[in-house]
């Protein structure tokens, strides 16, 4: 299986961010860009849900490593 590369999208804001002509650029307007580049090509499912239970002690619980969004 061929290796995945990723870069954050806060990577991605920074360097888009140094032109001139980019420097108002929010992070909200590169998510929107983002998804719909995603949904253009095709991109296959990023996502899976997944059912974790979390113990939870003084009201306070360790999410997971690969958590993304609560459903």
């Amino acid at each position: 299986m061929a290796e995945q590369n990723y870069i954050s999208l806060k990577v991605i804001v920074d360097k888009l961010k140094r032109n001139p002509l980019l420097s108002d650029l929010t992070f909200e307007t590169v998510i929107d860009y983002t998804v719909d580049f995603m949904r253009i090509v095709g991109v296959p499912n990023m996502f899976e849900d997944k059912v974790i239970i979390v113990p939870v002690k003084e009201y306070k619980g360790t999410m997971p490593p690969n958590f993304v969004w609560i459903n």
